[in-house]
């Protein structure tokens, strides 16, 4: 008996620390990305679009360089978010073509699309931010 209460606690002292040190999803996750992406339409503005899923281990290592760059240029770029658990962001997603996350997309101020896939580099993601805020007559 005293077995089983010894392998019981080890258990529930295991998933204790599980539960309070699993990653959480950031706060820059996009409450309404759907919403968020066609009154940028509608504006004209620049877009970036990370897709993201809950327990991407991918996506979470990219969430600190993604705050650092809605900080650089969110007054330049609608900055979208969107956790493919929500429903707006399944809406959204239809409009693009991905089979993997992270998955960015950055719409420049022309309609030109730029795209990455999986874990890049913070330079990549500035490149392809820049490159879409470029205006070409």
């Amino acid at each position: 008996m005293k077995r089983y209460l010894a392998i019981l606690l080890v258990v529930l002292v295991g998933v204790s620390v599980w539960f309070l040190t699993r990653p959480t999803v950031p706060a820059i996750i996009s409450a309404e990305p759907y919403t968020e992406f066609h009154a940028a339409v509608e504006r004209g503005r620049p877009i970036f679009i990370m897709f993201t899923k809950k327990g991407c281990r991918a996506c979470l290592a990219m969430y600190p360089l993604v705050e650092q760059l809605i900080a650089q240029y969110q007054d330049r770029v609608a900055m979208i978010v969107a956790d493919l658990a929500d429903e707006q962001t399944i809406e959204l997603a239809r409009n693009f073509e991905f089979r993997a996350v992270p998955h960015f997309i950055m719409i420049g101020r022309q309609g030109e699309t730029t795209t990455l896939t999986g874990h890049v580099a913070k330079e990549e993601l500035q490149s392809m931010i820049e490159a879409g805020l470029v205006w070409q007559p």
